[in-house]
């Protein structure tokens, strides 16, 4: 099938059943997502989900094997090499001239994409916590002093979306807040379109609007931040001997579908918050359904993230 390439004005980035096969293993199975204008995606799954290379394709590193894509631009029509210079991205691993200084590097970019700025340039690095005088050459940074220099080279361009694959990898904490505080500012105040990738949920979930979660290659869920803020409230929570029977139950108990929610592992949470403990095992009880564990808990989008990638034993099982 032959991929077709368009602008589109009204989404950031739209994927229609995009594709991509490696000696017959479909490692991106169809995806079709929408990230919206203005928006920070987060794109969640475990290792070899397909994460990457769906960020690759996005970004004219791998050629889709079928599918299509559109990327959304102020002009109704643009050729999609055109329009991929409006994507700033880090993909895979830093990408800089180890020779180099921070500063140089930051220079060569400017001058391929014809841009004269030295102002801009210097400002870039600083919002990056790195020092445009340091004469110390790329290959003697930090894991952390090189993510933060390719973000800041990603920038130069003044991209309006930013493609990021984890991009606070090796930093501290200090460092990731930094980067945290970064994306945030260019997103509000500069309208910039964020598509990330992290294993750091938690640190996610302090800023993406919106969520993709992929599993083997597809994307099982997009979920709006609105959305998993309303189903990370404090709830309860019960584990039967048999799901199926605690079905109907629940369908005769709570009218309203957004009080309860249904996981792996005979796992129920129920959010309603006058519910008691003893009401519910009572409830159960008397369909003839057994509950095995209940309790009361806070409310975390951390764990509803993990518990949407099938609920893992430990976050080594998730990356």
């Amino acid at each position: 099938m032959k991929t077709k390439f368009e602008v589109k004005i009204l989404n950031a980035i739209t994927t229609n059943k995009l594709t991509k096969v490696y000696k017959d293993n479909k490692v991106v199975d169809e995806v079709s997502l929408t990230i919206n204008k203005g928006d920070i995606y987060g794109l969640i799954g475990k290792n070899g989900a397909g994460k990457t290379t769906l960020l690759r394709m996005l970004t004219g590193v791998a050629k889709p094997t079928s599918g299509s894509f559109t990327i959304y631009d102020d002009e109704l029509e643009m050729p999609h090499e055109e329009a991929l210079k409006r994507i700033g991205s880090l993909i895979d691993f830093p990408s800089y001239d180890p020779s180099m200084t921070a500063y140089e590097n930051m220079k060569f970019i400017a001058l391929s994409l014809g841009i004269d700025n030295d102002d801009r340039l210097k400002k870039l690095l600083q919002c990056v916590s790195l020092d445009p005088e340091d004469k110390k050459k790329a290959k003697n940074f930090s894991l952390g002093m090189k993510q933060r220099l390719s973000i800041a080279m990603a920038l130069v361009g003044n991209p309006k979306i930013l493609i990021l694959d984890e991009p606070v990898n090796g930093m501290d904490p200090t460092g990731i807040f930094e980067i945290r505080e970064l994306l945030m500012d260019l997103n509000r105040k500069c309208g910039v379109t964020i598509l990330i990738s992290s294993h750091l949920l938690a640190e996610l979930t302090k800023m993406a609007t919106c969520y993709g979660i992929m599993s083997n290659g597809k994307l099982v869920r997009e979920i709006r931040g609105e959305e998993l803020n309303e189903m990370s409230r404090p709830f309860i929570k019960v584990v039967v001997d048999d799901i199926k029977k605690a079905v109907p139950i629940l369908a005769q108990t709570f009218t309203n579908a957004n009080d309860f929610q249904i996981l792996p592992g005979n796992t129920i949470h129920i959010f309603k918050e006058d519910e008691t403990i003893s009401h519910i095992e009572d409830t159960f009880n008397m369909g003839g359904v057994k509950v095995t564990e209940v309790a009361k808990c806070d409310g975390n989008l951390e764990e509803q993230l993990i518990s949407m990638l099938g609920g893992p034993k430990s976050h080594d099982e998730i990356f």
